[in-house]
């Protein structure tokens, strides 16, 4: 399978009434498993609720005959591999800016008139929704999950659960408005029309009015990897060749982070940490799929360097380093989102005496890099052995 794979899957459309067809875009060069060499990470085979995904360390791989490009997998993946040409996060915030009630229709939803349509409900994640708080969201009301238990692309109403509890645990106060289509009886429903009392202060959830003239049926359009802005926002350079972009969905939050009321310590990032037990073997930063690290190295030093608002918390760099050297902490506040890259590690660096070329000392040997005192010492224990014949 290419590098940037394109499948269509058996197809459906989000624009009702047309021919377009929803493409599963699969980005192999940033999946975590590709990167490490390693199957670590199952979460879209997890999420995906008719198994059409299967994870190896050499490839994605999509049964095309049973995707239902419901997009679940979208919002669950840490690194943005996965791309679904009828949803992009960035226009969905664009389209619903500036509504205060706003009204999200699943594509199997019976509501022929409606313009604001997505693939399925389970495109959605709870950051997504902050962060359409903080441009002003007040309500969303959620179309649809009343045909989840007999829809083929899957139950919904476990994304609409896990969306309202990930809220709660954020933000201070709960406030939230975030409910569904009056006349669903699900325990999500109950609940969130309960709750509604409390919901003082800053209403927090809004999606696009339902006769928006920008909806979000309009957002179909035709997989091209060079063009889609999902795929082609950010675009960064890892140091081992291979490309890494940030998540949409994180990064769209942390752009509007400090606009919301975060609980302290319970936001959806952790800082990570470095042991002197580490080698700066740069296995972490090369292989970081989101740039969240990289290395930086100048005459006299090299460094890792981390940048908190682009990292998912994938765990690839603690599954990868050599020296279990990583750990990683809660964050007391957004404020430290707007920081600037800054080093977690850094040695200095000297001059081998041998090549002359510059390399990080080891105990023992602070004038020779590692292969020049490799050398050094096989031709002394040649000599030993030499001195020893008769």
């Amino acid at each position: 399978m290419n590098e940037h794979s394109i499948l269509s899957p058996r197809g459906d459309t989000v624009n009702k009434g047309t021919s377009e067809i929803i493409a599963l875009g699969i980005d192999q060069a940033q999946c975590l498993n590709l990167r490490g060499r390693h199957v670590s990470c199952t979460r879209c085979a997890d999420s995906c609720p008719v198994k059409a995904l299967v994870l190896t360390a050499d490839e994605v791989r999509l049964d095309a005959g049973r995707c239902t490009a419901c997009g679940a997998c979208l919002p669950i993946c840490p690194s943005g591999a996965l791309l679904l040409s009828g949803f992009d996060p960035q226009r969905f915030l664009e389209t619903v800016a500036d509504s205060a009630e706003v009204h999200i229709h699943c594509s199997r939803s019976d509501h022929p008139d409606a313009d604001n349509i997505v693939p399925c409900l389970q495109v959605l994640d709870a950051r997504l929704l902050a962060a359409a708080a903080a441009d002003g969201a007040q309500t969303v009301v959620l179309h649809g999950a009343d045909q989840c238990s007999d829809c083929d692309r899957g139950d919904a109403r476990a994304t609409v659960e896990q969306m309202h509890a990930e809220l709660k645990k954020w933000f201070t106060g709960l406030p939230v408005h975030l409910t569904v289509e009056q006349g669903i009886q699900t325990e999500t429903a109950v609940q969130l029309s309960e709750e509604q009392v409390d919901l003082g202060r800053r209403n927090f959830l809004r999606l696009a009015n339902a006769k928006s003239g920008h909806g979000v049926s309009k957002w179909p359009d035709e997989f091209a990897p060079e063009r889609d802005q999902a795929a082609s926002r950010w675009p960064l350079l890892s140091n081992d060749g291979s490309t890494c972009r940030p998540s949409v969905y994180q990064e769209l939050l942390a752009e509007r982070a400090e606009l919301l009321p975060w609980q302290d310590h319970h936001l959806p990032w952790r800082a990570r940490t470095f042991s002197d037990a580490c080698s700066v073997c740069l296995t972490c930063a090369q292989l970081c799929p989101t740039g969240a690290l990289v290395a930086e190295e100048t005459k006299s030093k090299i460094s890792i360097l981390f940048q908190l608002r682009l990292c998912t918390d994938c765990g690839l760099c603690e599954n990868l380093c050599p020296e279990n050297a990583i750990s990683n902490a809660s964050v007391a506040g957004p404020e430290v989102l707007s920081t600037s890259a800054h080093p977690v590690m850094h040695r200095n660096l000297h001059k081998c005496t041998g090549c002359t070329r510059s390399f990080v000392p080891v105990p023992g040997s602070d004038e020779l890099c590692t292969t020049c005192q490799n050398e050094y010492n096989v031709t002394n224990e040649w000599r030993a052995m030499l001195t020893k014949l008769p």
